[in-house]
């Protein structure tokens, strides 16, 4: 009896799992695309902001001729069209045709200035990077080393 009770049992979990796994893969696509997509581009945001405080911020104001410091970095692995040492950088998800990252004075415009605090606005563009509205822009501070 206890043996039969065992075996119903399992029968019926193994079914509720199989089950629960079904509806699992049921999801609506687009709505699942578009997670993996911020997920994808939130992740890339974070590695090369993380790669930017890694190379320097004297470096990264010297990928720039002008104010504010913008620094484009193409799809592609590595990102060769970038300036170095941006051509090294992280590459950009699939499906996203450019990264921005520019580099101003924390109170607003002026020149960019290594030995004091900056901000770092880190953008992806599913198209190109003059795209009136990037995918996701985060802000961050950055200081000289």
């Amino acid at each position: 009896m206890a043996l039969t009770l065992i075996v119903v049992v399992v029968l019926l979990t193994g079914r509720v799992t199989i089950s629960t796994l079904a509806l699992v893969g049921r999801g609506n696509a687009d709505f699942q695309r578009a997670a993996r997509a911020r997920s994808e581009a939130a992740e890339w945001i974070q590695a090369v902001t993380e790669y930017a405080r890694k190379v320097g911020l004297a470096q990264s104001a010297g990928a720039c001729t002008g104010t504010p410091c913008r620094i484009v970095i193409p799809a592609g692995d590595p990102p060769a069209g970038a300036p170095p040492p941006f051509n090294q950088a992280p590459a950009l998800p699939r499906g996203f045709g450019c990264g921005r990252l520019t580099l101003t004075d924390w109170d607003g415009p002026g020149g960019v200035d290594p030995s004091t605090l900056r901000l770092l606005t880190v953008e992806l563009f599913t198209g190109t990077c003059t795209d009136p509205q990037p995918f996701l822009t985060a802000h961050t501070g950055v200081a000289a080393r």
